[in-house]
């Protein structure tokens, strides 16, 4: 998956393989309040730039996205 493609709000799904960790692990980590998500109708969706902030250990990549 390359990250300048992905879409502002990311499923748990793509979070998951993004991060090489397993589902549950992305909404443990939602729910200890660790990666900031929007709930709605029963899913999580995460915000891309939190997402590319844990991915990149602080340090999102520089130029366009």
């Amino acid at each position: 998956m390359d990250v300048t493609d992905l879409p502002s709000f990311l499923t748990v799904d793509e979070v998951a393989g993004l991060l090489r960790v397993s589902q549950e692990t992305v909404r443990r980590r939602a729910r200890r309040g660790e990666l900031p998500y929007v709930q709605g109708l029963g899913v999580f969706r995460f915000p891309r730039e939190a997402v590319l902030s844990l991915y990149f250990c602080g340090a999102p990549p520089e130029g366009p996205r």
